[in-house]
Parts: structure tokens; C-alpha cells; sequence
């Protein structure tokens, strides 16, 4: 007596990879950067479960699409920050062109890859500070 068809259709569905709100869930927080055990703990999935979940290569690559998108948005959230900051020190008269200058080079190593051209900015910088002495 073996397996019937009935169930070997059942078996294949469980070994179907389909997304669902948990899967998508889970490959968020992977993509975050929280480990197995806590999405298990957070999301009530055991941890088996994820565990077959990341074997599976639609899952691997969405949690690596995911990955790229955080790494981006916080890179640009980084941008912004040094950004206001600039504008601070810009508008304080304690702003040396010093302080400018290392946030530029800041910025220059988050956007590698991208030509900026520094010593333009330095320029701008420095003109921005000397007319607010």
C-alpha cells in the first residue's frame, strides 16, 4: 500500500513555494536585519518554518531585493541627516569651514560611485559662511 495521488498532490502543495502576508512579513524583517528567532518570536512562525522558508530561492531573492531597497532608503535617510546639518553649521556663525568640510567628505563617501565635485562645494560652503560673518 503506498501513497496515494491524493496525497502526493497534498505533499506537492506544501513544497510549493507561494507568497503570503506571513512570508512577506517575514522576508521584511530578514531584510531589517533581525535573525531567525526573533521573527519567530515576533511573528508567532516557528522557527523551522522560517528555516524552510529561506531555503527556498523566490524567498532568498526577495529577501535580498528587500535588502538592497533598506540598504538605499538608509543610505538616503543618511544623506538627509548630513544634509540638514550642513545648513545648521551654514547658518552658525561658530561654523568653521572645517566642520563643513568634513560632512562634505561625509557625504562624498556615502554617494560612491556618484562624481561630486568636492572642491565646488567646499567653495559654495565657504562663501555661505563668510557672508553670514
Amino acid at each position: 500500500m503506498g501513497i496515494t495521488a491524493e496525497k502526493w498532490q497534498k505533499m506537492a502543495e506544501k513544497m510549493t513555494f507561494t507568497w503570503n502576508k506571513k512570508k512577506q512579513s517575514t522576508a521584511i524583517l530578514f531584510a531589517d536585519g533581525l535573525t531567525v528567532r526573533e521573527i519567530s518570536e515576533q511573528t508567532a512562525i516557528p522557527v523551522r518554518t522560517i528555516d524552510r522558508w529561506k531555503t527556498d530561492p523566490k524567498f532568498a531573492a526577495e529577501i535580498d531585493r528587500l535588502t538592497q531597497m533598506f540598504g538605499i532608503s538608509s543610505r538616503a535617510e543618511r544623506l538627509r541627516i548630513a544634509k540638514r546639518i550642513i545648513r545648521k553649521k551654514l547658518k552658525s556663525p561658530q561654523a568653521t569651514k572645517k566642520d563643513v568640510l568634513d560632512w562634505l567628505k561625509y557625504i562624498q563617501s556615502e554617494t560612491d560611485g556618484i562624481k561630486l565635485d568636492l572642491a565646488g562645494l567646499v567653495e559654495a560652503a565657504t562663501s555661505k559662511i563668510n557672508s553670514y560673518k
